[in-house]
């Protein structure tokens, strides 16, 4: 009976603090909605020189978008990290940084899942960084229908106060800001109006 319950603790804690790694080179897929992802050096040890790899991180959920927020130790020069939507490379890029630029504001997928990758150049490697991974229900971007909102945000759908489905308030005279998740990119809206 004691095997069992260790054994049964031993996996308890397993997904209480499930830990995931960007490899070095190539790339990986994680199905999570839950746990730590770190670079190549994992949560006690530097990344490596010469990194280029990506793990994609698929909500576990389904209907849910995949979030991370965290923390980044290292160099300031030449290493980075990027965090696209969707899964590969070849989705919006929502933010990149160096992996000593601080901390790592919350990015949610509009599409499901996110793809974290590191490039690390020949030379002095750090601590890397360490994501918290989060699955969230996929919300509505509104307008609030007086005073002032702010998302941060690469792409989604901005809707008046009645949402998607209803209808916008009388005298409504709220304003939303949109700041771009990647502070070098710009934000271009576009859509339609009706009635």
């Amino acid at each position: 009976m004691k095997k069992l319950f260790l054994v049964g603790m031993l996996l308890v804690s397993a997904q209480l603090f499930a830990q995931y790694t960007v490899p070095s080179t190539g790339n990986t897929s994680y199905t999570v909605c839950s746990g730590t992802l770190y670079d190549s050096g994992g949560p006690f040890s530097n990344y490596l020189s010469n990194s280029n790899g990506y793990a994609v991180l698929n909500p576990s959920t389904a209907g849910n978008m995949v979030q991370v927020s965290g923390t980044t130790g290292g160099p300031n020069c030449c290493d980075i990290i990027s965090i696209y939507d969707g899964a590969g490379l070849s989705g919006n890029l929502l933010w990149s940084g160096f992996p000593g630029g601080g901390p790592i504001p919350t990015i949610t997928s509009t599409s499901g899942p996110l793809t974290v990758s590191l490039y690390a150049g020949f030379g002095i490697a750090g601590a890397g960084f360490a994501l918290n991974i989060n699955c969230v229900a996929p919300t509505d971007f509104i307008v609030p229908s007086s005073g002032n909102n702010s998302y941060t945000l690469c792409s989604g759908t901005l809707y008046d106060d009645g949402g998607a489905t209803g209808n916008y308030s009388n005298n409504a005279n709220g304003y939303t800001v949109i700041n771009p998740s990647n502070p070098s990119n710009k934000v271009r809206v576009s859509g339609t109006s009706a009635g």
